[in-house]
């Protein structure tokens, strides 16, 4: 069975084209990122990336792979999400985008405002600095192919 950390791996060494970009995304070290890769490699019994001295390529397989990982990931992003909220987040989850100076002084201020009775009662914050999620790149590159 293949190993859901591995495949985040390979889909962020394909998104960033290298293992040190991928590392650095991951914050993981570039040695982790290869052995990460290797171990994938060995459970799914194929190549997925060609190493050469001008960085890596995905195979054909790896290429695949790296679209149901997308899926994947994404699927469990949900399932987790609906596990938080059964578990009793009472207002679900709220996402909240700015720019990066903003995310650095109104963000603070505005999700330190006293809570509500339908506020959630965690607050989980995360930057991104890509202005489109992984799942809907995911969906428009798959749309802009025709699959």
């Amino acid at each position: 069975m293949l190993d859901v950390r591995r495949l985040r791996v390979l889909q962020e060494v394909a998104e960033q084209g290298s293992f040190s970009a991928a590392a650095e995304s991951l914050a993981y070290t570039q040695s982790a990122v290869s052995q990460q890769i290797a171990a994938l490699e060995r459970e799914s019994g194929t190549t997925l990336v060609d190493r050469g001295p001008r960085g890596i390529r995905l195979t054909d397989a790896g290429r695949a792979l790296v679209q149901h990982a997308e899926d994947i990931l994404c699927r469990l992003g949900a399932a987790e999400a609906e596990l938080e909220a059964i578990a009793g987040l009472r207002g679900g989850r709220v996402r909240l985008g700015s720019f990066a100076s903003a995310g650095a002084t109104v963000m603070p201020a505005a999700i330190a405002l006293p809570s509500s009775s339908l506020m959630p009662s965690r607050v989980k914050a995360v930057a991104r600095f890509a202005s489109t999620s992984t799942c809907a790149r995911s969906r428009m590159k798959r749309a802009a192919q025709g699959g």
